[in-house]
């Protein structure tokens, strides 16, 4: 978080003519804090403190615009920001990468589920529908967070997004056939439920609530998701600053939300709306791992343990990321290399500048 908040307040400080303390966005903190202990008798003390040392310390800075603390202020961010930069840019190449790998997964996933829709039995389609709500949560936390700040491919990935949206709900409607057409004396028409529903529920009645429940949810994380990234990344694109061909600078996390609620409301519900989409994740996980506990032994065919394509496709994709990875962190090394030797330059510039002002 301090590194979060770092980078814009030097920016600001160093950027503006008249830097004033109380424009930086990560100040709005305390001065919320102060506001809220003024409310409470016992606690106003701590905040009258706290707004005092904000003022006198901001009657010291206007009063620096020329001396040595300005400068001090200035390497720290020369040598401090750049690398906070470029490893925020190399960690959401790689988060892009991931979510880029699981949202091509899941499309996989959902359209050779209606494709084979007739053949696979209920237990597959419902695994096929917990493990693509997962993606789901990946796309979710991927919208609030990196989508933004890769407009060059947005169009691509939202294009991505819209399909899997709608395969997403196709797949649903097509699974809600299925459980319609329940029998216990049937092969592959139903599923051992010991670890999901009680004895006395009626299936398909309680499968086709969970279905129901699960689908509007997914479908309205997802909906809030896009509503809030159209948000923040139009503040993003306000806030950010340039370093050769990345984008980076979100200015601040309490900026960003106020930036954000004041062009729409839904921003400001943001990390709600992302909590409440990964709070399926733990539902979908458990039905994954009851339904295989409960039907495996009930299985006819290969064992789902067996080497085969489920694992090579796992690993394909596990060496993807591992690659982008490698990837990130050589990209890094060169330009932290390539930043020390203009850091080291900067100063020599600087005094031969000097000694020919002095000849």
């Amino acid at each position: 978080m301090s590194l979060f908040l770092w980078k814009p307040a030097m920016e600001s400080l160093l950027n503006s003519a008249e830097a004033n303390l109380f424009d930086l966005p990560m100040i709005y903190l305390f001065q919320d804090f102060a506001a809220l202990c003024d409310r409470f008798e016992r606690l106003q003390p701590l905040g009258q403190t706290i707004n005092t040392f904000f003022q006198r310390f901001n009657a010291l800075w206007e009063q620096a615009h020329d001396t040595p603390m300005r400068r001090i202020f200035s390497d720290l961010h020369r040598r401090h920001g750049s690398y906070w930069a470029l490893q925020k840019g190399i960690i959401d190449g790689i988060l892009l990468t991931i979510s880029d790998t699981q949202t091509i997964n899941g499309l996989g996933l959902l359209i050779a589920g209606l494709i084979q829709s007739k053949s696979l039995t209920l237990y597959h389609m419902h695994i096929i529908y917990d493990t693509v709500n997962f993606t789901a949560v990946s796309i979710c936390a991927s919208l609030i967070n990196v989508y933004g700040q890769d407009r060059e491919h947005g169009f691509i990935r939202f294009c991505s997004l819209i399909a899997f949206t709608a395969c997403y709900f196709s797949y649903a409607v097509v699974f809600g056939v299925r459980l319609n057409e329940w029998s216990n004396s049937i092969p592959g028409h139903c599923y051992n439920a010991k670890f999901i529903a009680y004895p006395s529920n009626s299936h398909p009645k309680v499968d086709l609530a969970y279905l129901g429940v699960t689908c509007f949810y997914c479908l309205a994380a997802l909906l809030g998701c896009v509503g809030c990234h159209d948000t923040i990344s139009a503040t993003f694109a306000t806030t950010a600053l340039p370093l050769g061909n990345t984008t980076f600078g979100i200015s601040g996390l309490t900026n960003i939300v106020r930036s954000a609620t004041t062009q729409n409301e839904v921003a400001e519900f943001a990390p709600f709306i992302v909590i409440l989409a990964m709070a399926q994740y733990p539902l979908h996980l458990y039905m994954v791992i009851a339904l295989r506990t409960a039907n495996e032994g009930r299985l006819n065919g290969d064992s789902e343990n067996a080497w085969g394509f489920g694992q090579i496709v796992a690993l394909v994709t596990a060496v993807s990321t591992i690659l982008e990875c490698i990837k990130g962190i050589s990209e890094y090394r060169c330009q932290v290399s390539k930043l020390k030797r203009e850091a080291d330059a900067t100063p020599r510039a600087e005094n031969e500048e000097t000694q020919d002002a002095g000849e």
